[in-house]
């Protein structure tokens, strides 16, 4: 029963909730700005995918960037 109320307060936020623990405030601003290079540390695929989709659009990079930058797996 605990796993289950657990599970439930990890996503009483919502899919897009923001962790300040892993998200600095630079690495936002830098996301904003130029979102290719608030990724540069989360690998080459990361960087690549955020290129793209910047070039496609600005609003698609910084999006993508902001999730990559919000998952703590990596």
């Amino acid at each position: 029963m605990q796993s289950v109320t657990k599970l439930k307060s990890d996503y009483s936020l919502g899919v897009l909730n923001c962790n300040f623990a892993t998200m600095s405030i630079w690495r936002v601003i830098l996301a904003i700005i130029f979102p290719p290079l608030a990724v540069i540390g989360k690998g080459c695929g990361s960087i690549l995918i955020v290129l793209i989709l910047t070039c496609l659009g600005w609003i698609p990079g910084v999006i993508a960037a902001l999730i990559i930058l919000n998952n703590p797996e990596n």
